[in-house]
């Protein structure tokens, strides 16, 4: 291998072969900044130091030339052999073994990186093996794993890239420094140029493998420009890889419908091949991004369905909590009866911690000339006492005649009565303040909010979490808030509580 700043991968690299490596060759460049070096000599057996040149196939071949074995395998300081089983090379009568090579991005490609040691590579770029036959070994696996090299490692790889691709192209027009300079500006976030790039090569490679490989890396780019109609366009086949990447690009432009359409195309028609994979973790990714889907069409069984799924292929905590989100809504598509609230009011409800957002109430109802106030769902009266005791007018009501019970213990002389929401005569008496704190979620919460008369100062909390109970969570307040209640309220000021979850928004009936 040939190394520059490997530190932190290359002893990995290493360990992963010593079970089928003789001896260890190592390169390692003059200008390598880490540890590199002094862990190359801990753990090689022939370590020498290069200056580099732009041409990998002399500084591969250097590295051959110093091996003593009769095969050689080539790696990579931040790649890794992650399995492979007995060779037997006496009976191998061709050049090299070709071996799978799984990319970051989960693309695995075919190459040639266990060969004879009379092979010597070619190209100063595209550097590849001069080798005339080959035999694929399906158990043999290495990983590309960028992740060990740090920030300005990789810019500077980016960098010389650049270089050198642009380089070889004005000397040998080659296409596939198109393909490569394509890849480097899409993964440098230089999308428009990655787009161009990436065209020009659609246009003149006639190679049919990797022009499918281009095209489903341009549909990635046109959805990094937010161009999704165009990225869904450039995927003109159904192929595995390319089913999965319509559906999460019709995902990211919250057509959620043909996602799912997309994503369980993905799951029925075949594959390009062990060449190909669009994510290393393909079929979590393709069942967990289903689920997500099908959740914001709110076919919640569907998408625990398919929350499952993925939990066969990767035991994620984010997963399981969204099952837990995804079972909340399913069990919360109906209103709670009174019967309900009762078992939850009888022995009484701790409302501690809603004392900071009740004193801020009391706070708006000192600014309000003559305030006197109805609150709906008054639940076991904390508020309502707070209240009473400031002097304010008040009259509040629940329809769980256990609550109502609980607010007489804490307050007898409190004007607290059984009542529905819904019921447009609970809504009749003379105040100008209507407060109703964790109730909207619970019900049909712009019919409530219709029974309330125009002019009268309306004072809510809404929370954006969920509940068995809730029948919705109000999570963007433009959205859930503002939008939703647009028609019949003029919203005046919103507070949120990290802490707690919970919108406090102060508006007037329209």
């Amino acid at each position: 291998m040939i190394v520059k700043n490997e530190a932190k991968g290359i002893e990995r690299t290493i360990k992963s072969v010593r079970g089928l490596c003789d001896e260890i060759v190592i390169g390692v460049d003059r200008q390598s900044k880490d540890k590199t070096l002094e862990i190359a000599k801990k753990h090689g057996d022939i370590v020498y130091q290069f200056d580099f040149i732009e041409n990998f196939a002399k500084l591969r071949n250097e590295g051959i030339n110093k091996a003593t074995g009769d095969w050689i395998l080539v790696l990579d300081g931040h790649e890794y052999v992650e399995r492979f089983s007995h060779i037997d090379f006496d009976n191998v009568k061709e050049d090299a073994i070709r071996v799978s090579v799984q990319m970051e991005s989960g693309t695995i490609i075919r190459a040639d990186r266990l060969f004879k040691s009379n092979i010597r590579y070619k190209h100063a770029v595209h550097n590849v093996p001069d080798i005339k036959s080959s035999v694929f070994d399906p158990n043999f696996l290495v990983i590309h794993d960028r992740s060990t090299q740090d920030l300005e490692t990789l810019k500077a790889r980016q960098k010389q890239r650049d270089r050198m691709m642009t380089k070889n192209l004005e000397k040998r027009k080659d296409i596939r420094s198109l393909y490569y300079l394509a890849q480097n500006h899409k993964d440098m976030k230089r999308w428009k140029k990655a787009a161009q790039t990436f065209e020009e090569y659609l246009r003149k490679s006639r190679f049919k493998n990797e022009r499918r490989r281009a095209r489903y890396e341009l549909a990635k780019t046109y959805s990094g420009l937010k161009r999704y109609r165009k990225a869904i366009e450039t995927l003109n086949e159904d192929l595995t890889e390319f089913c999965f990447l319509r559906g999460q690009i019709y995902f990211l432009w919250k057509k959620f419908p043909e996602a799912v359409a997309e994503f369980l195309k993905a799951t029925t028609i075949k594959p390009i091949g062990g060449e190909f994979r669009p994510a290393p973790n393909y079929e979590f990714e393709l069942w967990d991004n289903m689920s997500v889907a099908l959740f914001s069409m709110a076919q919640y069984e569907m998408a625990i369905v398919a929350a499952n799924r993925a939990l066969m292929y990767n035991k994620d905590k984010r997963v399981m909590e969204n099952i837990k989100t995804f079972n909340l809504h399913l069990t919360a598509n109906k209103e709670r009866d009174a019967k309900y609230y009762d078992g939850i009011f009888k022995d009484g409800y701790d409302t501690s911690r809603y004392q900071d957002m009740y004193e801020m109430i009391l706070r708006e109802l000192d600014k309000t000339p003559n305030a006197k106030v109805l609150e709906i769902g008054c639940g076991v009266g904390s508020l309502g006492k707070m209240i009473m005791e400031k002097g304010y007018g008040y009259e509040g009501f629940d329809f769980s005649r256990e609550a109502i019970k609980q607010c007489k213990k804490i307050y007898p002389r409190g004007n607290f009565r059984v009542g529905n929401a819904y019921d447009k005569k609970e809504y009749k008496g003379s105040y100008n303040v209507v407060v109703a704190t964790e109730v909207l979620e619970h019900l049909d919460d712009l019919a409530v909010v219709k029974n309330i008369p125009s002019g009268v100062k309306f004072i809510a909390s809404v929370p954006v979490f969920g509940d068995v109970s809730h029948l919705r969570t109000y999570e963007d307040r433009d959205r859930d808030i503002v939008k939703r209640f647009k028609g019949l309220l003029n919203i005046r000021e919103t507070y949120f509580s990290q802490e707690k979850g919970i919108w406090v928004f102060i508006a007037t009936k329209k």
